[in-house]
């Protein structure tokens, strides 16, 4: 019964986080004026988030960053507990995101919808672009993956190596940037809640995976959704140009 209760809560408090690090686009700005607002929301309706937002964001997620350790890190082996882990981590994998990018570019070109495989390139590259910001901060921050020492305070910049290659988390700038994408190209909003569901998901698991901290989910999570709508908007008003230029 204990160890049932325990996994609830568990289970509830990274909903909560999650939920909360995937939504942030939604907050008002309230600091803004009507027409900054209505030109920093994207096609889902939702507007991006303001620098002081994304600070006190990053900031609750450091706060906790030990805590939401000790209660989530490691724990449950279940067979749905794997299961659920194994699929949050493939979701965030480039292995398994390109692939079904150009088979789906692939599918859409030879069935004759140009318009959709399009918004696939639009995607993809919204999602390179992500990734390659999200590299270079890895290696700038160099911030120690909790699994090492289990302090989030230790850095070690401009490193190669991988233990130090916490911050941001690349799942979550990969799964959020195709969760952006595709909620910008559908316009529907059973898509960008799919798409919250899944970064959920991953964020869940790398922080159960001991992989990342709780502020390298949520930086993850912004950079990917805040980027990939920046290349996404900007190549559908060049689609929309006469000749595409």
């Amino acid at each position: 019964m204990r160890l049932a209760i325990r996994r609830a809560i568990t289970t509830c408090t990274t909903l909560l986080v999650t939920a909360a690090t995937t939504t942030l686009p939604a907050l008002p700005a309230h600091a803004q004026t009507d027409s900054t607002r209505d030109n920093a929301r994207d096609s889902t309706g939702f507007p991006q988030p303001t620098i002081a937002a994304t600070v006190v964001l990053l900031a609750a997620g450091a706060a906790v960053d030990r805590p939401m350790r000790r209660l989530i890190a490691n724990r449950g082996h279940g067979t749905v507990v794997n299961s659920l882990s194994n699929a949050g981590n493939d979701l965030g994998t480039a292995g398994h995101i390109i692939p079904v990018l150009a088979t789906s570019y692939l599918v859409e070109r030879i069935a004759g919808r140009r318009r959709t495989a399009d918004d696939i390139v639009d995607a993809a590259a919204g999602y390179a672009a992500s990734d390659i910001i999200e590299g270079l901060l890895k290696s700038a921050v160099g911030r120690e993956r909790p699994m090492v020492s289990g302090n989030p305070a230790r850095f070690h910049p401009f490193t190669s190596h991988g233990d130090y290659h916490s911050f941001p988390s690349g799942h979550l700038t990969h799964i959020s940037s195709i969760a952006a994408a595709a909620a910008i190209e559908s316009h529907e909003p059973w898509v960008r809640a799919l798409g919250i569901s899944a970064t959920m998901l991953v964020g869940w698991q790398r922080i159960h995976a001991d992989q990342h901290w709780t502020s390298d989910v949520i930086a993850g999570t912004l950079l990917g959704d805040f980027v990939s709508s920046a290349v996404v908007h900007r190549l559908r008003r060049i689609h929309e140009l006469p000749f595409g230029l």
